[in-house]
């Protein structure tokens, strides 16, 4: 290859790299492969002129700034002439090293597909690299320098593995140039974690609020309604849409019949009810207020088994449930979180805290201020009643309430 012709590789390899700075730099997550990995990779590669043969690289990545990581490679294999047979050159092995910058450009922060709430999405990446290959033995011999771009994605599996495919087309030149194609598979295993980016702090990574439920990732409430996109989401109404944003639930009984001395037949008089409205069937104090209890397992609020989603017809408790925390205004609550025996103890621990948090958001969002709610998780400790079937452990899956100092 002619020096300028050399010249100009490395100067479009510098401002590919500059340009996906540009366009990639801002309001990106964080890798959910973590900031620092290590990638496996197995492949066969094709050269010109004609040499096929297998390779395997074991290499790092740093992520220093998002989506950018530094990225270091090196490895080996063996090539040999095609056709072989009397007369062909000898195949021999390889050695090579290579650094570069890998980019992620569409990064998952869902979580691993054995994660709650997580799927198998994971990272759509591209890694520009200049290196130094040696092949040693046989009669193709050499040494070479190489520009190379890898471009794969990997699905998450399991945390914290992730498992995907690659390409990798790249020159060599030095005493002689060669074009090369190399194809396989990537296992990255990610040692240090990294946060999400909520640029917003609604509760929605960047990502999944650009990619997936097309809100704005620098503003909390994308339509404006009063309700911030992750409580939205998490209820189940639309996060574009103000028109299903009442901050507050109303609750009202039908008229009762003229003259009715009792209209929300909780025991005590029209004029002397403080608290007119309460719910039927609610105890009340003398003054037509809900008593709150000092410990209290909130009925009808269910989570599925390893899951923050509640179930169908937890609202309508929650619904009374403000209720209740309307006729107490000065009460303190903290709500605690608990789970079944499945699972290990610091799993459960953070999806029962997890599981306590979507019932305080929901309280917030329905008008209740947040400065009197605290949120615990207990996990798998002081079931209600023991684990040994289905329906126990569904029960033992509960919000509980308790009123503080």
């Amino acid at each position: 290859m002619a020096r300028g012709a050399k010249r100009s590789v490395i100067r479009r390899t510098a401002a590919a790299a500059i340009a996906a700075l540009l366009v990639f730099g801002t309001g990106v997550a964080r890798a959910e492969s973590g900031t620092f990995n290590l990638h496996l990779n197995l492949g066969m590669a094709l050269t010109a002129p004609t040499a096929v043969g297998g390779v395997g690289n074991v290499g790092f990545d740093w992520q220093l700034l998002p989506p950018f990581a530094l990225d270091i490679t090196l490895g080996g294999g063996y090539l040999d002439s095609v056709p072989s047979g009397i007369g062909a050159p000898r195949g021999g092995g390889t050695f090579n090293v290579a650094a570069g910058v890998r980019v992620r450009f569409l990064d998952n922060r869902q979580g691993y597909l054995n994660d709650p709430g997580g799927d198998r999405w994971g990272n759509l990446y591209l890694v520009p690299r200049l290196g130094y290959l040696l092949t040693a033995g046989g009669d193709l011999a050499t040494s070479l320098f190489t520009v190379d771009a890898e471009l794969g994605y990997e699905f998450s599996v399991a945390r914290p593995m992730q498992i995907g495919v690659f390409v990798k087309p790249g020159v060599a030149f030095g005493s002689t140039v060669l074009g090369y194609f190399l194809t396989g598979v990537e296992l990255s295993f990610e040692f240090v974690d990294a946060p999400v980016w909520d640029s917003d702090g609604d509760g929605l990574s960047n990502e999944r609020e650009l990619l997936h439920y097309h809100t704005s990732a620098y503003r909390a409430d994308s339509d404006g309604g009063g309700v911030p996109d992750g409580t939205e989401v998490a209820r189940g109404t639309d996060p574009l849409n103000p028109a299903d944003d009442p901050t507050h639930i109303i609750h009202t009984l039908p008229l009762p019949p003229p003259m009715d001395p009792d209209m929300d037949k909780d025991g005590v008089a029209n004029a002397d009810d403080a608290c007119p409205g309460t719910p039927a069937g609610t105890p009340v104090d003398a003054h037509g207020c809900a008593v709150l209890d000092p410990q209290l397992v909130v009925e009808g609020v269910g989570f599925d088994s390893n899951s923050t989603e509640m179930e169908a017809g937890s609202e309508a408790a929650l619904a009374r449930l403000v209720a209740l925390l309307d006729d107490n205004l000065s009460a303190r609550i903290e709500i605690g979180g608990y789970t079944d025996n499945r699972g290990g103890r610091h799993h459960n621990q953070k999806l029962s805290r997890a599981r306590a948090q979507v019932v305080a958001d929901w309280l917030v969002a329905h008008g209740i201020d947040a400065a009197r709610l605290e949120v615990k998780g207990y996990g798998a400790s002081h079931p209600k009643v023991p684990n040994d079937s289905p329906e126990h452990r569904a029960e033992n899956r509960r919000i509980e309430l308790k009123r503080l100092p």
